[in-house]
């Protein structure tokens, strides 16, 4: 029995490995179904024969010489995940025969057994899926709990057990499969209760089945990328564009700074040259200012107004205590004395009352006029046409 079930193995996975079509999905991603979606049931039935294993290979003992087969049935709901991957709850049992070398009979009893089996189909995972091919290989390995008992025996012996197989399908349609299912299911101790003092015994069992595709969703569909990678592609044109767009801007933005800091230094440039120039024609505190009218006038010129507003604030930016006497004159080749008199007084008062309009404190400025007695500068006449501001 063991012969022909690896016989049976190797022959399949043989047709498995040289089993690849063209049209198939080798690396490609699966949209996720519904919970409810890749869901099967399957029936099979077949033989199955029970060996207890030596405790030690050197006796030579064959526990089961007549390789006792008998009938066996199994049932199972499973789930696919992914192509590759799922999972299935699977009841077998029934009854079992096999042949006790201590009693020289046979060993008839009955058993239940119930083992959850993870799914591996090896032909999706080598060769790429593809929802309508023949053959598939599925690897079976799992884990469950299985109820013996022997004719005529009170309660049942409860056991934990293992399993591995293979599962061979063959597509007939659509919604079924043909299935050839070979299974090796490792069972503790005293299993077939017959109380024969080794520790494990085997069950094998091979079976013929059909399994149903429930109609919600049977196949996986292959992601579609092109909508991210469009999205992607998108998205990295924007940025390309974003970026070009800021390094115009600022190339932009760099271009005005300049022009902005060139005007800035025209612009300082042009106040500098101009307190220049002001500091060069702008009296201050420690020269005398002279401020010169027309003949027979007391009238201060707009030329001499600027010239007094200049006087005006290095005067209030002096923070001495220093008077800055105004003296009035006139020339001597015009007018009577008494006039010229007056007339100086006129030209004193008259620069004394317009440093006073500018903000000028009074008690730093003191009036005083000489008439035509005295001449402050020689030469022509309307040189002595003046009032002359003094610290």
């Amino acid at each position: 029995m063991k012969k022909v079930i690896f016989c049976i193995s190797a022959f399949m996975m043989f047709l498995t490995a040289g089993a690849q079509e063209k049209s198939v999905l080798r690396h490609a991603s699966f949209e996720t179904n519904r919970f409810i979606d890749n869901w099967e049931v399957s029936v099979g039935v077949g033989g199955q024969t029970f060996y207890r294993l030596h405790e030690s290979q050197a006796s030579g003992v064959d526990l089961n010489p007549d390789n006792n087969i008998t009938f066996g049935f199994n049932a199972a709901i499973g789930k696919w995940v992914t192509p590759v991957f799922g999972g299935r709850v699977q009841y077998q049992g029934l009854s079992m025969s096999n042949y006790v070398l201590e009693t020289g009979a046979e060993n008839n009893w009955k058993y239940n057994y119930i083992h959850a089996d993870a799914m591996i189909n090896l032909t999706n995972w080598i060769c790429g899926y593809k929802s309508d091919r023949f053959y598939n290989a599925v690897v079976l390995a799992g884990a469950g709990y299985g109820f013996s008992k022997k004719d005529g025996q009170e309660g049942w012996n409860n056991e934990f057990a293992a399993t591995a197989g293979l599962q061979n399908r063959f597509r007939l349609c659509k919604s079924f499969d043909a299935n050839l299912e070979l299974k090796a299911n490792l069972t503790k101790e005293n299993f077939d209760n017959s109380n024969s003092g080794y520790r494990f015994g085997n069950l094998y069992d091979v079976t013929a089945g059909l399994t149903y595709k429930i109609p919600t969703k049977r196949d996986f569909d292959a992601m579609d990328r092109s909508q991210y990678t469009n999205k992607i592609a998108a998205l990295e044109k924007d940025v390309e564009n974003g970026n070009k767009t800021i390094a115009e801007d600022a190339e932009e933005i760099s271009k005005l700074k300049n022009a902005l800091n060139k005007e800035k230094k025209a612009k300082e440039a042009a106040l500098e040259a101009e307190r220049k120039a002001k500091a060069a024609y702008a009296p201050t505190t420690n020269q005398s200012l002279s401020i010169f009218f027309r003949l027979g006038e007391s009238v201060i010129s707009d030329k001499n107004q600027e010239n007094l507003k200049f006087l005006a604030e290095a005067i209030k930016a002096d923070k001495g205590s220093d008077k800055f006497v105004i003296t009035g004159y006139a020339d001597k080749e015009t007018g009577t004395e008494s006039f010229n008199e007056q007339l100086s007084k006129e030209r004193a008062e008259a620069v004394y009352n317009y440093l006073l309009d500018l903000g000028v404190d009074k008690d730093r400025l003191k009036i005083d006029y000489k008439g035509d007695k005295e001449q402050p500068f020689s030469g022509k006449a309307y040189m002595n046409r003046v009032a002359v501001i003094k610290k």
